[in-house]
């Protein structure tokens, strides 16, 4: 049994949200990257993390080093 099914709390970072805003490019149009997500959970809470640009790429420069 899923620990969804027991009641219990479930953190994840890719949901149907994560998936469009990740695999969005001029290739792939939106109807379709719904589609081929649409068995994609969704969530009953989101928290968006908003994170200036110039933040994430001094924690990949430090992650580089």
């Amino acid at each position: 049994m899923r620990s969804l099914d027991l009641g219990h709390w479930v953190v994840c970072d890719r949901y149907l949200l994560s998936s469009l805003a990740y695999q969005m490019s001029e290739e792939a149009s939106p109807e379709w990257l719904l589609e081929v997500n649409r068995h994609a959970a969704t969530p009953d809470l989101t928290v968006f993390v908003d994170t200036p640009p110039e933040v994430c790429l001094q924690r990949i420069a430090a992650r580089s080093n």
